[in-house]
């Protein structure tokens, strides 16, 4: 992943990216998507598991781990995704002005390892506050993802295969989600 957004922020104008595209698509335009594309596929995939389970989880976590109410929990587990819409912005700002992107998303990586390594490490408690702070993390993480990985496609391949690329994500996307819940439901 490193290595797929390493030379994002300095090949950012090497697609033109937006013009009209004369060429019909063809499916060998797949095998013009490069290493980078497909790393970065990798990670939107498992990122976005990872955050799905995460959440199919988190309610009944914050239950039987902090006793929150079931409404509680419920509450609480919008955190991330409110943190994300609050950081976004944010976040896109600071990349389109200062670049970058793979400082970000390693940093959301290690947040997200950080969230779940809190999650497991915080003893039990009757609603403590730092509870929350794994949510948080998660939230950050989310963003890096969302505006960073998610951003980064269009600079990873030629325009004419962008609608593909972006379905190509979004399919490996819901395959991840159809192989992680039954995972996590056999484990737990």
């Amino acid at each position: 992943m490193t290595k797929a957004l390493s030379n994002v922020d300095r090949v950012s104008k090497t697609f033109k990216q937006g013009e009209d595209i004369n060429e019909e698509f063809s499916c060998r335009d797949i095998g013009t998507l490069e290493l980078p594309f497909w790393l970065t596929c990798l990670s939107c995939m498992l990122t976005d598991g990872v955050l799905v389970v995460s959440t199919i989880m988190g309610s009944t976590f914050l239950q039987q781990r902090f006793n929150y109410t079931p409404e509680e929990a419920g509450i609480l587990y919008t955190m991330p995704y409110i943190s994300s819409a609050v950081l976004s912005p944010l976040v896109g700002f600071y990349v389109n002005k200062y670049g970058n992107r793979m400082t970000v998303t390693i940093m959301g990586s290690v947040f997200m390892l950080l969230a779940h390594v809190l999650k497991a490490c915080i003893p039990d408690c009757q609603k403590c506050w730092y509870s929350t702070i794994p949510l948080m993390l998660e939230g950050f993480s989310y963003t890096t993802y969302a505006v960073v990985l998610w951003g980064a496609l269009p600079y990873l391949v030629e325009a004419r295969v962008l609608g593909t690329a972006f379905g190509i994500v979004t399919s490996a996307q819901n395959l991840i989600l159809i192989i992680f819940p039954p995972i996590v439901g056999y484990l737990n």
